[in-house]
């Protein structure tokens, strides 16, 4: 079973390569997990390791030390054997983040399985402040990476909270402008130290607006599985309340237009593209390896 974690910041198509991959009859997909993330309750302190909060910690053999990601790790996999179908594990120890993930791990590749298919594919961007963790205690995975410009990202992203931010789940992106720049900066900064590792493929919204079938075929040999199958209907992956994916869903790519010109003005511009990475070095950092293979 060839086990896929796609990852990379909220809005920026991650949820549009989801909804292609999951149209190989031998990819199975699902919703957002977030497992990680509702664990281990220490998003806030990875994106700004400065500030002070409390995290449900573990120590590095994967106990879990407070008592209430205990509680999360349960409420995590419950909410998960929902989506699936399938029975929530009673027999582990849930205190475990190994454990838990190896719970995680065999409910998707059981579900893969009943489905016919030989890979799965997990989508959720947070997870990539996670990466060390899923590296860790998940066997023989694999990451997708998805990378888009820092202004398009956040733009996009206030856009979504100006039109949706009153509908469920938009709540999620409903943080200042600076926290966002911090995020994206910070994930950045891991894709960054990925460049190069075999288990990890790289793609960026550009070349996906560029020339959509060649990275399509792409991630297929990445993934191993045949790209020249015939593809299915989309999945119903059960975006309940997230008006703001039906396009990305339903398989369209919008072209690219920027929407930062538009949101923010003159100083605000300044003010991110003085703080924001070099996205520009690391599409060239990326190459350089591509092109050293």
């Amino acid at each position: 079973m060839q086990r896929i974690f796609l990852v990379g910041c909220p809005r920026s198509g991650t949820t549009f390569v989801q909804a292609t991959l999951a149209r190989h009859p031998q990819i199975f997909s699902l919703p957002e997990t977030a497992f990680f993330e509702n664990i281990l309750l220490d998003l806030e302190r990875r994106v700004h390791p400065d500030v002070a909060v409390r995290p449900a910690t573990y120590r590095r053999s994967g106990w879990l030390i407070r008592k209430r990601s205990r509680r999360a790790a349960r409420a995590a996999l419950t909410a998960i054997a929902a989506d699936l179908g399938s029975a929530t594990p009673t027999s582990m120890r849930c205190w475990s983040l190994q454990a838990g993930t190896k719970a995680l791990v065999e409910m998707l590749d059981s579900s893969a399985a009943a489905q016919g298919c030989q890979a799965w594919l997990e989508k959720t961007p947070n997870h990539v402040h996670y990466v060390e963790e899923i590296r860790r205690y998940v066997p023989g995975v694999k990451f997708i990476h998805l990378l888009r410009n820092g202004e398009d990202v956040i733009a996009s992203t206030l856009d979504a909270v100006m039109r949706y931010g009153d509908q469920g789940a938009a709540l999620a992106f409903d943080r200042g402008l600076s926290w966002w720049v911090d995020y994206w900066n910070r994930a950045m900064t891991i894709h960054r130290a990925c460049v190069g590792q075999p288990e990890h493929c790289f793609v960026f919204y550009e070349d996906l607006v560029a020339d959509f079938e060649h990275e399509r075929r792409r991630l297929c040999e990445f993934i191993g599985v045949d790209p020249d199958c015939d593809l299915q209907s989309a999945q119903d992956l059960k975006f309940r309340d997230e008006p703001w994916l039906k396009t990305a869903v339903s398989g369209q790519l919008l072209p690219a237009r920027s929407k930062f010109d538009g949101l923010f003005g003159p100083q605000l511009q300044q003010w991110m593209r003085s703080h924001l990475l070099d996205y520009g070095e690391l599409r060239a950092e990326f190459i350089a390896t591509q092109t050293a293979r």
